[in-house]
């Protein structure tokens, strides 16, 4: 996508046209179909805060690879899956979870978040679905797969909710779920904005999460926002700071319904009743720049290890080989 982030601060951009830009000699197209209106708009969190976040979300990888290579090795029984179950995980294909939410003949679906595989499944009856799936980790979920002899008929591709106008066309997706991941991102009401701008007019974003997950997990890892019911309201907070999600949106979407439910997880459907605005991410520098640390950080760590590593091999070999002269 052409960067506009030098131009732009963070607000609303109406556009006529907006297409993904992947190759920048396309950029005079681009300019000549886009109507910007830029209103000043309080940002949700910091660039402080953002990077606190941001941080903790990249130190949780590793303990995310290995509750799933735990997950996988112990067929389920971490999680006290049973042995029924765990043959309907591994299953090449399941059956699709939100039945009652398909409305359409044919019906173009996201899975955001959807880890390892979508949990929602892929067949069906009711419509002709097209399902794609899109994670974060997806690069590192295909390698854990492929080491427990896994496949999935749906495999996730790389994307984040906050960059998803990165990936995907504005109104593309009848349908753009999430579940037990929207509390995961750094920004929930920028992924919020950005699942809209992605599903179709008439389109409906479905969240389900487990109420407070960050309060539960203090805080930990990939744990950095709370998504709550209370009172009907469908709430995004974390310590002082309070987003009453149907307040944000309600000039171009609507909440439809909200079933709480403490063992399944809340479940908001919202529908898209306008074009949403289109709120990028303006901590993208940030973002990049956290991620070229982790991938510096992580090349130095292995870097180290080997050379340690073949130290102590030499130091192994020049002391066998005195051992031997000494004989």
């Amino acid at each position: 996508m052409v960067s506009i982030w030098p131009v732009l601060k963070y607000g609303e951009i109406f556009l006529t046209t907006y297409n993904y830009i992947p190759k920048i000699t396309k950029l005079l197209n681009f300019t000549e179909n886009l109507l910007l209106k830029c209103i000043k708009k309080e940002n949700m969190i910091n660039n402080e805060n953002y990077e606190h976040y941001l941080d903790s979300w990249l130190n949780g990888i590793v303990d995310e690879i290995r509750f799933w290579d735990t997950f996988f090795s112990t067929k389920g029984s971490i999680c006290k899956v049973t042995e029924e179950e765990w043959k309907e995980v591994i299953s090449y294909e399941r059956q699709f979870t939100l039945e009652d939410d398909l409305e359409l003949l044919n019906t173009k679906f996201l899975d955001v978040g959807s880890g390892p595989y979508s949990s929602c499944g892929s067949l069906t009856k009711k419509t002709n679905l097209e399902l794609y799936a899109v994670d974060p980790l997806a690069s590192v979920y295909k390698k854990l797969k492929e080491q427990h002899d896994i496949k999935t008929s749906i495999v996730p591709e790389t994307a984040m909710v906050e960059n998803l106008s990165a990936w995907f066309q504005e109104n593309t997706f009848d349908i753009t779920h999430m579940s037990n991941s929207l509390d995961h991102s750094f920004d929930p009401m920028l992924g919020i904005w950005q699942m809209l701008w992605v599903t179709k007019i008439g389109g409906k974003v479905i969240l389900r999460h487990h109420q407070n997950e960050a309060e539960n997990e203090n805080y930990i890892g990939f744990h950095q926002w709370n998504l709550s019911v209370e009172d009907g309201r469908f709430i995004i907070w974390r310590g002082n700071k309070r987003i009453d999600v149907e307040k944000e949106i309600n000039q171009y979407s609507e909440i439809v319904a909200i079933e709480k439910d403490k063992e399944a997880g809340n479940k908001v459907v919202i529908k898209k009743i306008h074009s949403s605005p289109f709120y990028f991410n303006e901590n993208f520098s940030i973002l990049l720049e956290k991620f070229l640390e982790k991938i510096c950080d992580y090349n130095l760590n292995i870097y180290f290890k080997n050379k340690n590593t073949k130290k102590q091999k030499n130091h192994l070999l020049k002391n066998l080989f005195k051992k031997f002269l000494i004989k």
